[in-house]
């Protein structure tokens, strides 16, 4: 598995951590047999506001920037994370910023796996399922 990161924010974050929780969310993913290639790559990308207003608008014709995105390419995903959005949704999920990112992480590795939430509650209470199954195994702490 390949994973690239890229800060173009004033964010602190470790790349390192981000490829670690990225890899290990994909691994477990596999086991459980999502049809995720080991040469999968994915790129993770941390963006300002602005640009994560102009993403959100572009291809999903949303008006607010979300916290993550997920755009599967086939044999890649990319990860579009905005650090000043899961700034502002820590007091509904309860985390620290650095829980919430990895918990982003998972949600968003887990769209590219073909998990969805947003097509019908059934999906939505199957995904949230196995986010908390992979945040238990990572041992990221839910409220």
């Amino acid at each position: 598995m390949i994973v690239t990161v890229a800060n173009r924010t004033a964010a602190r974050v470790s790349r390192a951590e981000v490829a670690r929780i990225i890899e290990r969310t994909f691994r477990i993913l596999r086991r459980q047999g999502f049809g995720i290639e080991q040469g999968y790559a994915v790129s993770v990308a941390f963006v300002g506001q602005r640009e994560a207003k102009a993403i959100a608008s572009r291809f999903l014709k949303k008006r607010h920037a979300a916290n993550v995105l997920s755009f599967d390419y086939g044999p890649a995903g990319e990860l579009v994370l905005n650090p000043d959005a899961i700034r502002r949704s820590i007091p509904a999920l309860g985390a620290s910023f650095s829980e919430a990112l990895r918990r982003l992480l998972i949600h968003g590795a887990v769209h590219l796996a073909g998990v969805h939430h947003e097509r019908s509650r059934r999906e939505a209470r199957a995904a949230e399922r196995l986010e908390a199954d992979i945040e238990r195994a990572l041992r990221v702490r839910r409220r």
